[in-house]
């Protein structure tokens, strides 16, 4: 064991990455897109409307059952497993 701080976070990275996966996929609207290989609590987790970067940033949603409305109405969310640890590929479509 060792006795060490943790490195810092790196939040605004990660968040400028899912802004810019997200202009890609409006500005190609039907189309789906393989976003990354992720655990499986990712696209619940996106579906949900707990990725802000899929929201409607002018018009924000003011609760969690909105946030999923609009993910449903907008978004399409779907996995597939792999062989890479209990992981899964993430596709993701704009309805728009």
């Amino acid at each position: 064991m060792e006795r060490i701080d943790p490195p810092a976070e790196k939040r605004g990275e990660r968040s400028a990455e899912w802004r810019n996966r997200v202009l890609i996929m409006k500005n190609n609207p039907g189309e789906f897109y393989k976003v990354g290989n992720y655990s499986p609590g990712v696209a619940t987790h996106i579906r949900r409307g707990e990725y802000r970067a899929f929201l409607d940033p002018d018009n924000p949603p003011l609760n969690p059952e909105q946030a999923e409305a609009y993910m449903k109405r907008y978004w399409q969310i779907t996995t597939r497993k792999t062989d890479e640890g209990g992981r899964n590929d993430v596709f993701i479509k704009w309805l728009g």
